[in-house]
Formats: C-alpha cells, structure tokens, sequence
C-alpha cells in the first residue's frame, strides 16, 4: 500500500528476507514539504506475515540549534492458537529550529507484520543546542496463556555531564544489561542548564509470549546546551482463548 503525507522529511524502507527493518524516517531535503508518498508497510498474506524492527528519526538534524520531535505508537494483535498476527503503527515527525518545528501529517498504517523492536531518535539532534523530544508507545493485546512482568530498564547513564547547574538528571540511572527498554544513556553531554534530561518509563511489561524491546534517545543532544525529554511505555493486555464448547447432541465444538 502507499500513503501520501505532508512532512519535511522523507521515509525509506529496507527488508531483508523475513525478517524486516523498517525506517519510519531517513534524512532529506527540507524542500520537499508536501505532498510525500511513500510506501506503506503492506498487508501480506499470514503465512507471509514478517518479524519488524521500526526506526524513526535515527542520526538526524545534527546541526547546532535543531529540534527533533517524533512520536510512534505501536498496537501489535497476536492470537498464539492460531498465530495470526497484526499491526497498526502511527506515527509523527516534526523537526526544524529549536523551539520552532514543523510537522509533518501523523501517518497511520496497519500491517499483517508484527513489530517486535522499536529504535527512535538515537544520534540525533548533535551539534550544540540542540533539542529533542521522542515518545514510544507500544501496546500488545495478546490471546494465549501467559503472565507478565515488570520490563527492565536501562536509562540516564553518562548523561547530562560537562557542567552546569546541577541537578541535571530528572531521571534515575538504572543500569540492566540487555534491558527491555534503553533510553537516554550518553545524551545531553557538554554542559547546560539544570535539569536537562528529562526520561520517564511508564508503567511496563513484557511477556515471553510476545517480547517487545525499545531503544531511543542514545547518544542524542549533545554538543553542550542541550534539552531532552523522552518517555516510553510497553504494555501487554493478555486474554486467554475461548474455551471449545459442545451442546448435547450436537458433535460441533466451537471456539
């Protein structure tokens, strides 16, 4: 499928085989403001239906005194008894000078896909000045048998250093190897004002039925005077299958 939408950047994807990487956003001409059509994630049929990694707004507008904001909301659908899966995923740019971005036409597309990854604004918005705000949100209903726990985090680490007014962390520093989300980690380095990293997780989980990683903000507004504010979420709703029932008599058991 396509869609046409009015942004200041362009899209690009890349597949490889079955397992896929989608890029919600690649770098372009400033120019090309309205009017953008590009292509949609597509809906194969089931037996085609992929794994998806989706980036957006990766390694862009580093020049002093940019703004990056971008948004993603993911809502993935997997029914483990008959391993249909599907996915809808919206998104929002807008990038421009600090303080006075434009944005594009929020984009939704709907998938037979699965997106299992999602990076966001990690080496963005260098070269002093510079300000970035990138939220994630991923929601995963599930029909099957399983629990949840809390997701693991991996956050603030080696930021907000360089000088300034202290405090300059509006998070806590939690280191976790392999975490299920990582964000805000060697960012915001180079001196600034006080509290100037600014990364919340929100109340998350994640499930062995349907694990779901999030990256974001790394290595981001640096270059000394920067601002960042970043928060992302994963939340798994598990639904057990409906159990088969029969009627006496009647030898059709439905579901």
């Amino acid at each position: 499928m396509t869609h046409t939408a009015s942004s200041p950047a362009c899209d690009t994807r890349r597949a490889t085989g079955r397992s896929h990487r989608f890029s919600v956003l690649a770098m372009c001409t400033a120019f090309l403001a309205v009017g953008l059509t590009f292509a949609g994630i597509g809906t194969p049929q089931s037996a085609d239906a992929a794994t998806v990694m989706l980036e957006q707004c990766e390694g862009i507008d580093n020049v002093g005194g940019a703004g990056v904001e971008c948004n993603v909301t993911v809502t993935n659908e997997y029914d483990t008894t008959t391993g249909v899966t599907s996915s809808i995923v919206v998104t929002t740019i807008c990038v421009g000078p600090r303080g006075a971005t434009t944005c594009g036409t929020p984009t939704t597309v709907s998938s037979r896909d699965i997106v299992n990854r999602v990076e966001q604004c990690n080496g963005s918005g260098n070269g002093g000045g510079g300000e970035v705000e990138c939220h994630v949100n991923v929601v995963n209903n599930i029909i099957g048998t399983g629990s949840t726990t809390p997701a693991t985090i991996n956050q603030c680490v080696e930021s907000g250093t360089g000088g300034g007014t202290a405090p300059t962390l509006n998070c806590a520093p939690e280191s976790t190897t392999n975490a299920d989300i990582t964000q805000c980690n060697q960012s915001v380095q180079g001196g600034g004002d006080t509290m100037r990293v600014n990364c919340t997780v929100l109340p998350s989980t994640t499930t062995s039925l349907w694990p779901v990683t999030i990256e974001q903000c790394v290595g981001s507004a640096n270059g000394g005077g920067g601002y960042m504010t970043c928060s992302a979420q994963i939340t798994n709703n598990i639904v057990p299958s409906a159990p088969a029932s029969s009627t006496p008599g009647d030898t059709t058991a439905t579901t």
